[in-house]
Formats: structure tokens, sequence, C-alpha cells
């Protein structure tokens, strides 16, 4: 990939280059140094995380004075931050019909471009499972022509303009207090997994591949370390 002129006005921070990475509707290009990475893939994994850590330089010249105060991206231009990339992986597969969230409607014959980028690192093949709650089909046994409802690969990128934010970035999706629940937000609704009726949020705790990544760059990254050593109170 050839790489735009850097801002002019602007001095690119040392061990800094250009980078492209995909979102899955359009690539996000910026300017940064790669720091770390942390990838949760097992042996028996069906939905994995890979997560990536970038310190970038914002050269976005709309993120100057101009902004309304509460705008995290005031006065941004030319400072260094932090970016968060999450890549999401899945091999799981369900029923056409099935009530399950997530997944998209494919055609067994379109599956091999679907999971081009799915094949697992030791083995190259994606190895698909059916997921747990639908049962479908095997899909090698079925026609070209049949559907099924493929989860596919999802990207998250979260811009950081401070070790406050990636620290908060990397907390786990609220979940139940409630000790027989412990499952997703259900506010204002019955849990779909366990029927719980009593939500109550936990308090925020870090994921754990989050917790492994603080851990693994607290020492090469002092911004990170001092967030990380602030109290939080009860």
């Amino acid at each position: 990939m050839d790489a735009p002129v850097f801002p002019l006005d602007l001095k690119l921070p040392f061990g800094m280059k250009y980078h492209e990475l995909p979102t899955g509707d359009y690539p996000l290009a910026f300017w940064g140094r790669f720091i770390h990475e942390v990838d949760t893939e097992g042996e028996r994994s069906r939905r994995w995380a890979h997560l990536k850590l970038f310190g970038i330089i914002d050269t976005n010249p709309a993120h100057n004075s101009s902004l309304k105060d509460d705008d995290e991206n005031k006065n941004m231009y030319g400072k260094e931050m932090y970016l968060l990339y999450t890549i999401g992986h899945t091999l799981v597969y369900h029923d056409e019909d099935s009530a399950c969230r997530g997944g998209v409607r494919v055609q067994v014959s379109d599956f091999p471009r679907k999971t081009a980028d799915f094949p697992r690192k030791n083995t190259g093949d994606p190895d698909l499972e059916p997921c747990e709650v639908c049962m479908p089909r095997d899909y090698r046994l079925a026609s070209p022509g049949d559907f099924f409802k493929l989860e596919v690969t999802w990207y998250t990128p979260i811009p950081c303009q401070s070790a406050k934010k990636l620290i908060e970035s990397l907390y786990r999706e609220p979940r139940c207090d409630k000790v027989t629940c412990r499952h997703k937000s259900h506010e204002n609704r019955k849990c779909h997994v366990c029927g719980c009726a009593s939500y109550r949020e936990a308090p925020p705790a870090l994921s754990t591949p989050g917790r492994q990544l603080l851990d693994e760059v607290r020492d090469s990254e002092p911004e990170i370390a001092k967030a990380m050593e602030v109290k939080r109170w009860l």
C-alpha cells in the first residue's frame, strides 16, 4: 500500500509509520506504531478475540479548538494517543430458521468466500462448528443451494485519547450481579438465557484478554502504568 503524504504541519513521532486495517466497511488508515497484541485462540475455541494496541497520532485537522468542550477530540490534532483494535473471530454457524442472535444468511456454495479469513493458525482449516443451541445439520452434507446463518468476523477500532479511556474500553460488557444469573445486561426485560427478571449491574471488570494486554504493556508504556495505579473507590 502506498502511504499518503504525512501532514506537513505536523512532526511524525519516531517509530511511527502508515497503517491500514480492515473494519468490515472501509479500511481504517492511520500513522502509528504497533505496541502489543493478545490473541485468545485455543485449540477448542469456537469464538475468540484478537486485540492489537497501537500508539498513534491524531491527523484529523477537524479535531481542533472549535469543537465543544465536552468533545473528547477537542485539541487532539497532532497529539499522540492510543488505538485499540479488536478482531472478533468465530467458527459458529446456525440453522437458517434459528432464533439465535448473530449470523448472516449464506448459501453453502458461498461458504468458501465468506470463510476466507477464518482459518485457524495451526490447521489452516476453518473447521466450522454448529451452534450448541439450535444444533443445525452438518453443512458439509447439505446441498450447495441450502442456506445457513454464518457468524462472521467483526472488527472494532476504538481511538483512545487517554490511557484512562483505553482501560475503560477493555472492560467486559455489563453483567447481571445476581449470583444465579451473571449473564449480559437484560435491564427492563428478562434474561434470554436463564429468565432472570431482576437485573442489577455488576461492578465493571476488565476482560481476561484486556487484563493480559495491560499487564504486558505497562512496563513499556508509562502512561498506561500510571492510569492503572489510580484507585477506584467503592
